[in-house]
């Protein structure tokens, strides 16, 4: 197997070095360096992390998971979960991470409530008496437009919040909220079956009440972070168009030699007998058809290699990949 690890946080995407072994426990002891500033001090930004195996045509994908920043924050040092996909709960296997923060700047600042605004999720814990996580950035995003959060009975916590502070024992998710004027809360057990529903607010309601001044930075700020993503996809898009450019020329040259000796044989067809002819024609078929397959092979790598790339764009900035943008 050949491995590697395709990372993505705040528009920024960064890969191991291919793991090349027989073992189904690869190790890379590789760091991978994000600026964290550009996720404007919000835990509500995600660490996205892939496991691929280089395949021929296309890199097989063998799992994923995302973690929020606020909850990346309270383990240095830990297993996670890989999944099959973003939306199952299954786990595939697990990898060891290891984080570091530096700097300074009181990162990371939850996302605060405006003044007077006397609706949403104040907190929210997720683990046992021992030990708990913050997971309140996580679950402001469960909040709908219709100001609902919606827990579906059965749903997994730790596959939900990417971790397991507490292995072994029960655990429960304790929320503090608003709920028209009065703060409230609610315990809702690991095994919980049933689908509960909180009246939290419009979520859309927070961003109304910002200055326009500061709605207007925020959009600057996101501008930028795409241009910079935009920049980074047509790079990769340009050095996958270049490496299919290299292997389209080094297939022309090798037509080019089995051409020579085809009529080379042309040539040599009266001294040779009927079935040497007919033997060596029919290797030279074979180079040919050989080099095309080849050529058509490169030409649907670079067509996908840039369809991944703007697919996972788009999924990313929730808009069209445009290299005229960069």
């Amino acid at each position: 197997q050949e491995t590697y690890c395709y990372a993505q946080l705040v528009g920024m995407n960064k890969s191991t070095s291919t793991h090349k072994s027989s073992s189904k426990t690869p190790q890379w002891n590789q760091m991978l360096s994000f600026d964290v500033r550009a996720a404007d001090n919000s835990p509500t930004q995600q660490l996205q992390i892939d496991l691929y195996e280089k395949g021929m045509l296309k890199d097989a994908f063998l799992g994923t998971t995302i973690i929020p920043i606020s909850v990346l924050l309270s383990h240095k040092k830990r297993w996670w979960d890989l999944f099959a996909n973003k939306k199952s709960n299954v786990a595939q296997g697990r990898f060891l991470l290891e984080t570091d923060w530096k700097g300074s700047g009181g990162y990371p600042k939850l996302v605060s409530y405006p003044k007077g605004c006397m609706v949403g999720i104040v907190s929210a814990f997720y683990g046992c008496k021992s030990k708990s996580v913050d997971v309140t950035s996580v679950c402001r995003k469960i909040v709908d437009k219709n100001g609902m959060f919606k827990w579906t009975g059965g749903a997994e916590m730790k596959f939900v919040f990417a971790c397991d502070p507490c292995p072994g024992a029960q655990k429960t998710l304790n929320i503090r909220y608003y709920s028209h004027g009065e703060l409230k809360t609610q315990e809702i057990q690991e095994d919980e079956s049933e689908n509960i529903e909180l009246f939290v607010g419009d979520l859309e309601s927070w961003i109304e009440e910002k200055d326009e001044e500061e709605k207007e930075a925020f959009r600057q700020r996101n501008k930028q972070r795409i241009l910079n993503a935009t920049k980074e996809t047509k790079k990769r898009i340009e050095a996958a168009a270049k490496k299919a450019e290299s292997t389209e020329e080094d297939l022309q040259e090798e037509a080019k030699k089995v051409r020579k000796i085809a009529e080379l044989m042309q040539k040599l067809r009266v001294s040779m007998s009927e079935r040497r002819r007919a033997e060596g024609l029919a290797v030279v078929r074979r180079l040919q058809t050989k080099n095309e397959d080849r050529s058509r092979m490169n030409k649907n790598f670079l067509e996908r290699s840039t369809e991944i790339e703007k697919r996972k764009f788009k999924e990313t900035w929730k808009t069209e990949y445009d290299p005229a943008a960069a």
